[in-house]
């Protein structure tokens, strides 16, 4: 039941990003579990998404990397237990993010033509993929663009020659960590919108003219404008239901 492992002699690094990721993973799961908790007790509860999110189910990763053997060895490890897809080249690697829907992205950093953090950086910049986990592969020796990577908000690492458990064992993580998110982003983007939508006619409900009707008056009083306001009572949808 162990969440993740660590190789001695234990590295400052990889000690501390780990620590970070679980500890953001449990933030997670506290908060997804909290709101369907809430939810199930106001008779609201959505246990198909919370269920959904839940499920460690098979990924869809995007793996960046120009050697043919390295890449073919990755996919080999990862494709008994997720969707794998490879791409050579950063550029046409960024427009399938754009274009698909992914769980992860892993990154080498010792691409031929070009700069694998670039990518990365692309990546953060994106409104899309801003989310978008990412796991760099990186070189013994190569701390300096390790640490680059971190601070850009690369989410893991994974030092080469690359251990298939401590990989999968990464994977898992990233995943479930980017579900979690994608579960609780749904349920608020859901929870804006039946606040100041009538479910029924699919209108804005009283709560939102309150609110709009008070920033006009606002409005108007700070401009010297004059407001007018149309009230008009409709009981058409009562014909409608009978």
């Amino acid at each position: 039941g162990a969440d993740d492992f660590l190789t001695k002699p234990v590295d400052d690094i990889a000690l501390i990003t780990r620590v970070k990721n679980l500890a953001r993973l449990k933030m997670l799961n506290d908060e997804m579990l909290m709101r369907a908790s809430t939810s199930r007790q106001m008779g609201l509860g959505d246990s198909a998404a919370l269920q959904k999110a839940l499920n460690a189910r098979a990924g869809r990763i995007l793996l960046v990397d120009d050697h043919p053997r390295s890449a073919t060895r990755l996919v080999e490890a990862l494709s008994k237990t997720n969707d794998t897809f490879v791409e050579r080249d950063p550029q046409a690697a960024l427009i399938k993010l754009a274009e698909h829907n992914f769980d992860l992205l892993l990154v080498s950093l010792i691409l031929q033509n070009a700069d694998g953090l670039r990518l990365c950086s692309q990546v953060r910049s994106l409104d899309r993929t801003r989310h978008l986990p990412i796991i760099i592969l990186v070189e013994p020796g190569d701390e300096a663009r390790l640490l680059r990577g971190l601070d850009m908000g690369v989410n893991d690492y994974l030092m080469r020659p690359i251990d298939r458990h401590e990989m999968l064992a990464r994977i898992k993580t990233q995943i479930k960590r980017k579900r979690f998110t994608d579960y609780l982003r749904n349920r608020l983007e859901e929870s804006v919108e039946l606040a100041i939508t009538d479910p029924l006619t699919g209108l804005h409900n009283r709560r939102y003219m309150e609110t709009h009707l008070r920033t006009l008056v606002d409005d108007s009083i700070r401009s010297g404008r004059p407001l007018s306001i149309l009230v008009a009572d409709i009981d058409h949808f009562k014909n409608v239901n009978d």
